[in-house]
């Protein structure tokens, strides 16, 4: 883990060096009162965050561009909470075209993603790293995914414009933990997605769209009515997506945002592992002043097994739980640190929390959360 840190911190810092590219560093200490989001937990636990953020773009001719940005983050918690560690990569570069198609625009997107995860595999069900017949499994949320997306975003007039999304990706497993006779999580997905967006002088925008996603995986087998594998039958997934986004001002200094999505999953056999998932999510952004504003969010989601009969397994190592819901809130204020008197350098403060009804009681969890950071702006 620690050659990626310094790879990708090298990479950021050399690119930064080289062009007149946004960088933004942001460090702080918080307070997580269940770290593990475990059942009745009341202790909790201060960390560190770290965010490193960089973000550029480079005009090509015949009305292109390449964009790219690169964010590497990662929590430290005390060491009796070190197991909810976590770090992450993520990479991109794009290719933007625009063009027209008769006496109308259109632009073509075509973007790379690569991420990396790194976290330790802790069971809320086990209340403990993960295991299986006594081996260690503590790396299994450890995975590569690269993804390959095309666009084309056709503009109707300047209200309203269609557009089609599509991507192939895959996600890699560091540890599949074949020697001790658990099934590996890699897989194959594709998608596609056609969207409405519109945008009127007033500053409202909204989209929707669905899609379609067939994701298969590469050694998880399908389960009969009982939960059992079916030998020889690895587990094809169908989604069935929508979602919907809207954004507006209500006044000058405050606007509003407003997201609903889901998703119906559909298995490939007797239907033990269907379910369907939504969610809804509200935000309101008020700028006080240039660099001072206040956000806040609030979020609920239900995912539901379709069978009453289902037990899901939380990935191979104990009961998930059929129904799940839940809800988060979170505000955030940011405003310049007055000491130095400038714009890029910046102060944040963070309050959150989160409770999610289970079915399987001894899953139900709720958790607080503070930070303090600060960042600066290269």
């Amino acid at each position: 883990m620690n050659n990626i840190i310094k790879h990708s911190l090298s990479l950021v810092l050399c690119l930064s060096a080289n062009n007149s590219f946004a960088l933004e560093i942001k460090a702080g200490a918080g307070y997580d009162t269940n770290p593990f989001e475990l059942s009745g937990q009341n202790d909790g636990g201060l960390f560190t965050d770290l965010d490193i953020n960089h973000a550029g773009k480079l005009s090509l001719q015949k009305k292109s561009e390449l964009q790219y940005n690169a964010s590497l983050s990662g929590r430290l918690y005390e060491s009796e909470f070190e197991d909810a560690d976590y770090y992450k990569l993520d990479l991109r570069g794009r290719y933007v075209k625009r063009l027209k198609v008769g006496e109308r625009t259109a632009n073509f997107l075509l973007t790379a993603d690569w991420k990396s995860d790194r976290r330790t595999y802790f069971s809320q069900s086990q209340r403990a790293l993960a295991t299986s017949r006594g081996n260690s499994i503590s790396d299994r949320f450890d995975y590569d995914s690269p993804k390959l997306a095309a666009e084309f975003i056709y503009r109707l007039n300047k209200v309203h414009s269609l557009s089609m999304y599509s991507y192939v990706s895959s996600r890699n497993y560091l540890e599949d933990y074949e020697d001790i006779g658990l099934e590996a999580l890699d897989y194959y997905e594709y998608s596609f997605q056609p969207t409405y967006r519109y945008k009127n002088e007033n500053g409202l925008s909204a989209r929707a769209f669905v899609y379609y996603r067939k994701r298969m995986y590469e050694d998880l087998l399908e389960d009969d009515i009982t939960g059992a594998n079916i030998i020889g039958d690895k587990l094809r997934y169908d989604f069935y997506g929508y979602g919907v986004t809207v954004t507006s001002p209500l006044t000058e200094k405050l606007n509003i945002n407003a997201y609903a999505n889901g998703y119906f999953i559909r298995d490939d056999a007797a239907g033990f592992r269907d379910f369907d998932f939504h969610q809804l999510r509200i935000g309101l952004d008020y700028q006080i002043k240039e660099n001072q504003k206040i956000s806040a969010q609030g979020s609920c989601y239900i995912r539901d097994f379709l069978l009453d009969v289902a037990a899901p397994v939380e990935s191979e190592t104990g009961y998930a739980g059929r129904l799940r819901k839940g809800c988060k809130a979170e505000a955030v204020y940011s405003a310049p640190f007055i000491m130095l008197e400038t714009e890029k350098l910046l102060w944040h403060a963070k309050l959150g929390s989160e409770v999610e009804s289970n079915s399987a009681q001894n899953l139900s969890f709720d958790k607080f959360y503070a930070l303090i950071s600060i960042s600066f702006e290269f």
